[in-house]
């Protein structure tokens, strides 16, 4: 599959002179893309696999979550831009920071935003904010003023392969893997994951940390108004 991906994009880059027919190009765009999504097919399902075989370990650190998130949005810039959406980062720099795995938060949030934007119209808003609750638990959560999903399709989006078909997400096909990864990671986490929606109004999807992973070093957010 890598060699696959890796011809395919030297063929569409021309890296090593111009290819005859233009078509040859249309060609070659086409198989690095089939390739690029097969292989996140591959990924997602070894992802869970291993999760379910109790052989994925967490390779936990104190997780500054301003940093990830600002990461996050910045690989999902072009998506985010494209789709001309208004994002709402809420977290900063005294946000409390968490006690788990950098890359899967990484990971969860990528999915988390990757949907927001696949589901919230041209020129909708993503906020993404994190909060203490009574009980310690911490919510790190994307809202969007997208479509929205009936209880039956949250129950279809939150099963292995399960995907949910609007005229948003035609043009963009995913795994259908991966909330099932963002709650096998959470698991793994010791926290449970939350998707909340209304038809017609929005999504919010949240990740929910139990206390132990809440670093006590942190500074409760305010509260939002």
């Amino acid at each position: 599959m890598n060699a696959i991906i890796g011809f395919s994009d030297i063929i569409k880059t021309q890296a090593f002179g111009e290819v005859g027919r233009p078509e040859y190009l249309d060609y070659a765009r086409d198989i690095h893309e089939s390739g690029r999504r097969l292989l996140q097919v591959i990924n997602d399902i070894l992802d869970v696999s291993r999760i379910e075989a109790g052989d994925r370990q967490l390779n936990e650190s104190v997780v500054d979550l301003s940093r990830v998130v600002h990461s996050t949005l910045e690989m999902l810039g072009q998506k985010i831009e494209s789709n001309s959406m208004i994002i709402s980062n809420l977290i900063t720099a005294n946000t409390p920071k968490l006690i788990g795995e950098t890359q899967a938060i990484k990971q969860m949030l990528i999915n988390l935003v990757s949907n927001a934007v696949k589901f919230t119209p041209s020129g909708g808003r993503i906020t993404i904010h994190a909060d203490v609750d009574d009980f310690g638990q911490m919510h790190v959560s994307v809202t969007d003023t997208g479509i929205g999903l009936t209880d039956e399709e949250i129950e279809k989006a939150l099963s292995p392969f399960g995907q949910v078909d609007t005229a948003l997400n035609k043009a963009e096909s995913g795994t259908g893997l991966g909330l099932t990864l963002v709650q096998s990671l959470m698991s793994l986490h010791g926290g449970t994951f939350e998707l909340f929606s209304q038809k017609g109004i929005g999504t919010t999807a949240s990740l929910i940390f139990p206390p132990k992973r809440v670093s006590s070093t942190g500074v409760k957010t305010p509260e939002r108004v």
